[in-house]
């Protein structure tokens, strides 16, 4: 009975590959990978032949398990298992085969440790959808967590997506970071307003590491009579209703909803406004 190494190895900079990594390879006379083209060119580098095939089937690598060890090489941009290779892991274990895990490092986990935001606490979103829908729906479910959020992103929908986190989550800590030629760098670092205001590169390497920070404690609720004034001093201003009800959400304590509500509808008595009950209107 064979044991099944998954070795997450790096995209870009092929120094990253660990001693450990480099050990197994060249040890086993048998990988399977997500990308063998890729997979051959690492393994090139290091002067290791072994052959690479493609993991088309779960029950290939099941076959194989039964008379050597087997290598699952995770070549892909989210250095973790997915589609056949995932399946490949779990059919090993289903068949009780051991399964060991050679870590490697990963766009979102470097991004987290580059990102100066809170590490022990943080929730990995991998790749977050594509369709708008979907992915807001995924933010709304982490909106509330006070741990970090990490996730990856496509460059192309980076304005989109940020718009969304802003109206989501509020304007919180943002870090972005690409994968380059000389490693993972940080290639933004400020707020998710800051980000919109003045958008990042659009020539980033795909895909980009989001760091996120997590929820902060609410703040004490203002009384409405401070709100109000609040308001009319930025309608004074020339604010508008939209404008204000981003910049008072979170100091504030109220709703961006009835904050903005409150803007468009400022003469109107403040008496029978329910701070945390539902609102039919909504930012146009």
């Amino acid at each position: 009975m064979g044991t099944l190494y998954v070795i997450c190895v790096p995209e870009k900079q092929a120094e990253d590959l660990t001693l450990r990594a480099r050990r197994i390879l060249s040890q086993l006379p048998l990988l399977f990978a997500d990308d063998p083209e890729k997979a051959q060119h690492l393994l090139a580098r290091y002067g290791i032949c072994t052959s690479v095939h493609e993991v088309v089937h779960p029950e290939v690598v099941r076959a194989a398990l039964q008379t050597q060890d087997v290598a699952l090489l995770c070549t892909s941009r989210t250095p973790h298992p997915t589609g056949q290779g995932l399946e490949a892991i779990r059919s090993a274990i289903a068949d009780v085969f051991p399964v060991a895990a050679v870590p490697g490092p990963g766009l979102g986990i470097t991004t987290l440790v580059l990102s100066g935001l809170p590490t022990d606490r943080f929730v990995y979103l991998g790749e977050l959808p594509g369709p708008p829908s979907d992915r807001r729906e995924l933010m709304s479910l982490v909106s509330n967590t006070s741990a970090t959020l990490v996730a990856l992103e496509h460059p192309e929908r980076l304005t989109s997506t940020l718009a969304d986190l802003l109206e989501l989550l509020g304007d919180r800590p943002l870090v972005l970071a690409a994968e380059t030629l000389r490693g993972v760098e940080v290639r933004w670092r400020g707020t998710i307003g800051e980000a919109l205001a003045d958008p990042p590169d659009p020539s980033l390497p795909d895909p980009v590491g989001l760091a996120i920070g997590g929820q902060r404690a609410r703040p004490e609720r203002w009384e409405a009579a401070r709100l109000r004034g609040e308001i009319e001093a930025s309608l004074a201003r020339g604010l508008g209703p939209k404008e204000i009800s981003r910049q008072l959400a979170e100091p504030s304590g109220w709703p961006r909803r009835e904050i903005y509500r409150l803007a468009v509808h400022v003469t109107g008595p403040l008496e029978n406004v329910h701070p945390g009950g539902p609102s039919n209107d909504d930012e146009r």
